[in-house]
C-alpha cells in the first residue's frame, strides 16, 4: 500500500495534504476518546485479524502518499479494531511504520524527490521524541494516555488548518 500511495504523493499539492490530513487527525481524535463498547478481542478474533489487515493496506497508502499522522490511523485500528492497550499499541505502530516507510523511500529515492537535510533532521526528531514518549508512556494508565494523546492530535490539527 505504501508504495501505491508513495506514487500518488510525487504529485500531491501542500495546501490540500494540509487539510487532508486535519481532518484525518480530528476524526482519529474522536474515535479515540470513544469507549469501546466490548474490550474482548476474543469474540471475533479472526473477523478482526482480517479486518485489520485490509484496513493496514490503506494505512499503507496513506504512509506512502503522505506519512504525518500515520501513527494516529494506525493507533486507531489497533485499539478499535483488535481491543489493544496504548502501550502494545506503540510498538507494532514503530515497527509497522518502519516497513512501509521503507518502500516509500525507496519510490522518493527513485523519483528523486527527497530533501536530505529535511529528511536527516526529522529522522533524528522522531527517533529522539519516539525514545522519550516511550519511557515517559510506560508506566501511565491508558486513560492518561488517550486524553494527552487526543489533545496533541488537537494542536497538530488546527495548527495544519490555520498554517
Amino acid at each position: 500500500g505504501s508504495i501505491v500511495g508513495a506514487y500518488i504523493a510525487v504529485d500531491f499539492s501542500e495546501d490540500l495534504f494540509k487539510k487532508f490530513l486535519s481532518i484525518i487527525m480530528i476524526m482519529v481524535m474522536f474515535s479515540i476518546l470513544i469507549k469501546n463498547k466490548n474490550e474482548t478481542y476474543q469474540i471475533n478474533k479472526i473477523k478482526n485479524k482480517w479486518v485489520s489487515i485490509i484496513l493496514f493496506f490503506f494505512i499503507g497508502i496513506y504512509g506512502g502518499l503522505i506519512h504525518a499522522g500515520v501513527g494516529f490511523l494506525m493507533i486507531l485500528v489497533l485499539s478499535k479494531i483488535n481491543f489493544l492497550k496504548i502501550a502494545q499499541i506503540n510498538s507494532i505502530k514503530v515497527f509497522v511504520a518502519l516497513i512501509f516507510s521503507t518502500a516509500a523511500f525507496l519510490v522518493f529515492l527513485n523519483e528523486d524527490k527527497i530533501n536530505w537535510i529535511y529528511g536527516l533532521n526529522i529522522s533524528l526528531g522522531s527517533a529522539i521524541g519516539g525514545w522519550l514518549a516511550s519511557r515517559w508512556s510506560y508506566n501511565k494508565s491508558d486513560k492518561i494516555l488517550k486524553y494527552f494523546l487526543s489533545f496533541m492530535i488537537f494542536i497538530m490539527a488546527i495548527k495544519l488548518w490555520i498554517f
